[in-house]
């Protein structure tokens, strides 16, 4: 480092023997490197795509451009696969990183060339290709990053300057090079290191912290997949070293012996970056690492090179439960469907209706009631999608079903015929009217004792809601399953009269579903529970921050209290809604709240309920089984009629 290049005969002699781009396979005449491998998982299938871009070139560094599909061979993990397509690459955006020595020894001619070189190597960037410059002596300094613009780097490019008497930290250039690539999206990349000597410092020791191993390591193993082009200039460069590198990072090796020679060897490196193929193949194999080995055979000349390369975890994977692909279906059904794969975290799963959002569920398992009445009969397309934590698309799928209304079963009627009709004479006629006699006098007595139940409901004060009747045998889940009532949907609120069995009432004031708005839901039961799913007392279908199992109001010594409802998410654990809950506009959390006359609920985002206090119990007055089946009551049951 920082001495003059001198040149005699025997460096003459020297300068032909290196005059040529090296390569580690040059006795076979063609070097063949496997630059990097992507999978993509396939969409609704447990596979990848495959893109492998390799790239060939002749003993003298020019690239090879006539390869046919014939030419290749492809193992993964040592089983042959079938190529699908093979193609040239070149008019495909590359991301390239210039890593530039500024060290001692460049100082004169050295800087004044590789600038040159450099600069017009970046101004032949295609509009899409972007390009970073990184520049090294005994410091390491990102000059620019990305950008598509070749002046603003030529202008840095511009401002360079050889470093007098400073060393050459060259692993620490390249690492921190792979570190920036390594950030971009898929697709083609290279780093471009120029260097003309070695790791050292000005007294000879070494420069940098990182060592070759370090480098190779991170630019080809991993996801990180990063081709090093290594470019030598003069006689003091370490040339193994830097076949090394580009041999097992899958970028090729090139030397300049002379300042003067820079121009055209860069020019050369623009050739094979632009002279890349793309072979694709369709792979089977589990997420994780594999490795890749690919064969060439030009003109009865052979090569190969080997990749390791991870597959990434698959995408999740949506497959409809219920109902199936061709199905019959009628006004109600519940849609449910099973996720699998490795994607990231699912947020909710929301299910469309002809692209119509119809519900959403955001834990497992993913389903939801589907009410079809409000399209017309025949076929309907039924889609499952499910979104990340950050709104993304991570998989869906869609069935076609055929509606059919279903039909209504209205009860056998019994008419009369005119006076001068006469029967028909059929054995069936005969026996419905003999037994029409027995039939209607049963009829009859029915009639009559409904009428009589009727009136003695009705004994209150008129217009009073329905009182909830038991039956015969006494259940002790009788007072649940009726824990909710709603208004006659042909009255106004303000006609609805209060249950006097209930504890009190939840008003809806806000919701997504605008046909839920202004319902009132009387709480009869020592327990309610509120949430999207049909399974709850007060059900929120449309209404997608409402979980699934969101909040319980419960009795208490003759008081009602307001809780969440944990449920278990997609990784086994237990969470909270994950919207919230809240009271009077204060988050509820984990706590019980008392509910009183006027508080506002809130579940979710945007459904608001408004609670009204009936009666308040004393202790002892407090709702049991036997309160439900008292004496005066049994006079209800059919054993009375």
């Amino acid at each position: 480092m920082g001495h003059t290049l001198r040149l005699n005969i025997a460096g003459f002699v020297l300068i032909a023997l290196f005059f040529a781009p090296q390569s580690g396979f040059a006795q076979s005449g063609i070097d063949l490197a496997v630059h990097y491998v992507e999978g993509e998982p396939i969409n609704n299938e447990i596979a990848y795509n495959v893109n492998v871009y390799i790239s060939l070139v002749d003993d003298t560094g020019s690239p090879i451009r006539d390869l046919t599909d014939d030419a290749f061979t492809i193992s993964e993990d040592s089983q042959k696969v079938d190529i699908t397509s093979v193609g040239l690459v070149d008019d495909e955006p590359i991301n390239i990183v210039l890593i530039m020595d500024t060290s001692g020894s460049m100082s004169g001619t050295g800087i004044v060339s590789a600038k040159t070189a450099a600069s017009n190597f970046v101004s032949g960037l295609r509009e899409d290709d972007q390009a970073a410059l990184i520049t090294f002596d005994d410091e390491v300094q990102t000059r620019i990053n990305f950008t598509s613009n070749p002046r603003t780097i030529n202008d840095q490019i511009a401002l360079i300057e050889a470093k007098r008497n400073s060393g050459t930290c060259l692993y620490d250039a390249a690492y921190e090079a792979i570190q920036m690539v390594s950030t971009l999206p898929s697709g083609r990349r290279a780093l471009i290191l120029f260097t003309d000597g070695v790791d050292e410092t000005r007294s000879g020791k070494t420069c940098s912290r990182f060592t070759v191993d370090d480098v190779i390591k991170l630019a080809s193993e991993g996801g990180t997949r990063v081709p090093i082009y290594t470019l030598g200039l003069g006689l003091r460069i370490d040339t193994n070293t830097l076949q090394r590198i580009s041999k097992l990072t899958g970028g090729h090796n090139l030397y300049s012996p002379d300042p003067s020679q820079l121009e055209e060897t860069f020019q050369l490196l623009s050739s094979q970056l632009r002279s890349q193929y793309l072979l694709k193949y369709r792979s089977l194999a589990p997420p994780g690492a594999h490795t890749l080995a690919v064969n060439i055979n030009y003109k009865s000349t052979q090569d190969n090179d080997t990749r390791s390369f991870l597959l990434p975890a698959l995408r999740p994977q949506i497959t409809f439960i219920s109902p199936l692909d061709g199905n019959t279906v009628g006004d109600e059904l519940q849609a449910s469907i099973a996720l699998l794969g490795q994607g990231s975290d699912v947020d909710r799963v929301e299910f469309r209706v002809n692209d119509k959002l119809a519900g959403a569920d955001d834990t497992t398992p993913y389903e939801v009631k589907l009410d079809l009445r409000e399209y017309p009969e025949g076929p309907l397309t039924i889609s499952a999608i499910a979104y990340g934590s950050d709104n993304s698309e991570l998989a869906s799928n869609s069935i076609a079903v055929t509606y059919a209304i279903t039909p209504t079963i209205s009860p056998t009627s019994v008419s009369a015929k005119e006076p001068d009709e006469k029967p028909e004479t059929t054995n069936n006629v005969v026996i419905l009217v003999g037994g029409g006699l027995a039939a209607l006098g049963l009829i009859t007595i029915i009639i009559l004792v409904l009428t009589i139940v009727r009136q003695r409901n009705s004994g209150g004060k008129q217009g009073e809601a329905q009182r909830h009747e038991l039956p015969s045998q006494p259940h002790p889940q009788v007072y649940r399953e009726s824990a909710v009532s709603r208004a006659d949907a042909n009255g106004t609120m303000d006609s609805y009269e209060e249950d006097l069995d209930a504890f009190g009432s939840l008003t809806i004031e806000s919701s997504d579903d605008e046909t839920m708005v202004g319902h009132r839901f009387e709480l009869t039961s020592p327990m309610t529970t509120l949430g999207r799913s049909a399974d709850n007392d007060i059900n929120f279908p449309k209404d997608n921050p409402v979980s699934r199992r969101h909040a319980e109001i419960f009795e208490r010594n003759g008081k009602l209290y307001l809780k969440e409802v944990e449920t278990m998410d997609s990784k086994g654990g237990y969470a909270p809604p994950k919207y919230g809950t809240f009271v009077n506009e204060i988050p509820l959390g984990a706590a019980e709240v008392e509910l009183n006359t006027g508080d506002e609920i809130q579940l979710g985002k945007r459904v608001r309920l408004k609670f009204k206090a009936y009666k308040k119990l004393d202790e002892d007055e407090s709702l049991t089984y036997d309160d439900m089946t008292e004496p005066d009551d049994l006079d209800k049951t059919q054993d009375s009629f």
